[in-house]
């Protein structure tokens, strides 16, 4: 074809010669013959198969058929076409022909009658709407509504999220849109501005077009297509509202489930810090206030690198200042934004932006601060400084229960240290040596106790029980019991007649006393 001229026509011959050859591997599965003649008229082209039967052509296909438009390219390009049928075999010719275009410069684009209908301008096939994403959605409608009106340019400015900056979800063109404060509905300036409504009426993005002015009929129809864009994007912030809430709902049940796993203190402060990060922030860092001085226990950082640098900062003065002064605000478990101002400058990058405050508030007491930065991020939505107020109030119990379970541990301790002896006493040709180790969590006072005391100059005495029970009550039992023996057999008592003191003396409680096993 190019030695004869005919460069013109190559593109259209492989498109017909493409789908003929298609439909014949398809339909009748057999080899396929392709026959070309060429003159100086033009080309004749003949594709021919073995399959039986005869060449029907069916009704037009629908918009949202993928195939069957084959025999109408042909009967739109060729410039004349036919079928051929002999015994046991078919074929489909068609014709190219005319001379190529006189003038070099490129033709202009011919498209067909753009289409006005209210079905095709405001909505796509469900089976195929369903299978895209939205923003693939909306780039359609737009496209659909300015090339229907013959407009220049148009652009689709919404919120992603409620409270969230206005960005542009679609554009019909390069050119940047105007500034959101210059949006109001109605035409400004050559532009017509659709308002996007949300369920609650009130606007949440603007559907822009740009060129003619629109007459009643064609703003009517521009105006159905922005209620269709509307519903799209309604339709995909529910869908991301609804995977937000179920990681949130799975975020506050994992933090659940690890808080409620440790009655550590600074472990369940660790945890506070670096759960939220890189989630809901790019670094963060947990004051704990319950002491006299504001104790910075917790540091967490997306970029391990900026770490060190991060404690380092956070560590100083200035810092240390700051906490106090928050921690020195009325009670409150409300969240606060600090701005760039009020962070230290040894931040550097990570002062950008500010940062959000999290009182950690448990049985009316603040017990510590939480600190979220995340330069570049953006600002927190209303949802997530809901979570992120869960969260901090979960962190909260948990540091309050890890502090109390220490505290009653500590308070054990010391009543176990006081129950036994501090020193064994050093005798000569014996060695005095023990062991104790009470069974449990720690958090409790154990009902066992031994003593070994001098009982005058070369004898000493040894003194072995077990009160009933643990905690308090058996503590001050335990305590009445070792000093009882200590004291009558250091007055000469024998070792019967100290027991059966002791005896009597538990027996004199009543109710309130308990039983106690010993040896002395």
């Amino acid at each position: 074809m190019n030695a004869a001229g005919l460069e013109h026509l190559v593109d259209e011959a492989l498109l017909l010669v493409t789908e003929l050859v298609t439909n014949a591997v398809v339909h009748a599965g057999t080899d396929v013959a392709v026959e070309v003649e060429v003159d100086d008229q033009g080309v004749r082209i003949e594709v021919g198969d073995a399959g039986p039967g005869q060449f029907v052509l069916k009704a037009a296909p629908s918009e949202t058929r993928e195939g069957g438009r084959g025999v109408y390219l042909l009967d739109a390009i060729a410039q004349e076409w036919g079928t051929r049928h002999r015994l046991g075999a078919k074929a489909i010719w068609f014709r190219l022909g005319g001379q190529p275009p006189r003038s070099t410069s490129r033709p202009p684009r011919i498209l067909g009658a753009a289409r006005r209908d209210v079905a095709w301008l405001v909505g796509l096939p469900a089976d195929i709407e369903q299978r895209i994403p939205a923003d693939k959605v909306i780039d359609e409608l737009l496209r659909r509504v300015v090339e229907a009106f013959g407009l220049i340019r148009g652009w689709v400015v919404a919120q992603q999220a409620e409270e969230s900056d206005w960005s542009v979800q679609a554009a019909y063109d390069d050119v940047p849109p105007p500034a959101t404060r210059q949006l109001r509905p109605g035409g400004v300036d050559g532009r017509e501005v659709l308002p996007l409504y949300g369920a609650n009426g009130v606007p949440f993005g603007y559907l822009v077009l740009v060129g003619p002015v629109l007459d009643h009929d064609a703003l009517a129809l521009a105006q159905l297509v922005a209620g269709r864009v509307a519903v799209v994007l309604r339709d995909e912030r529910a869908r991301i509202a609804q995977l937000s809430a179920r990681g949130s709902t799975a975020l506050l049940a994992e933090a659940s489930e690890m808080f409620a796993g440790t009655l550590d203190v600074r472990l369940a402060v660790t945890l506070a810090a670096q759960l939220v990060v890189p989630r809901s922030a790019t670094w963060s860092a947990v004051w704990t206030t319950f002491e006299r001085v504001p104790q910075l226990v917790s540091t967490a950082h997306a970029a391990e690198g900026r770490l060190t640098a991060l404690a380092a900062a956070l560590g100083r003065p200035e810092a240390a200042s700051l906490v106090q002064g928050l921690a020195g605000a009325p009670l409150s478990d409300r969240p606060l934004m600090l701005t760039e101002a009020n962070l230290p400058v040894s931040l550097g990058q990570d002062r950008v932006g500010g940062a959000l405050v999290l009182p950690l508030v448990a049985r009316r007491r603040l017990l510590g601060l939480l600190l979220l930065g995340r330069p570049g991020r953006g600002g927190y939505g209303a949802d997530e400084v809901g979570l992120l107020r869960d969260l901090a109030r979960l962190a909260a119990l948990a540091i309050d229960n890890a502090r109390l379970y220490e505290e009653r541990s500590s308070v054990a301790r010391a009543l176990q240290s006081y129950l036994l002896p501090p020193v064994l006493p050093v005798a000569p040709g014996v060695q005095f040596g023990a062991r104790y180790t009470p069974a449990g969590e720690g958090n409790e006072v154990g009902g066992d106790f031994y003593d070994v005391f001098a009982n005058g100059e070369l004898s000493w005495g040894i003194a072995i029980g077990d009160v009933c029970g643990k905690g308090a009550p058996a503590a001050a039992v335990t305590g009445m019991a070792r000093d009882v023996l200590r004291l009558l057999t250091r007055d000469g008592m024998t070792a019967d007649s100290a027991l059966s003191r002791l005896n009597r003396t538990l027996l004199e409680l009543g109710d309130t006393g308990r039983f106690c096993t010993g040896i002395l």
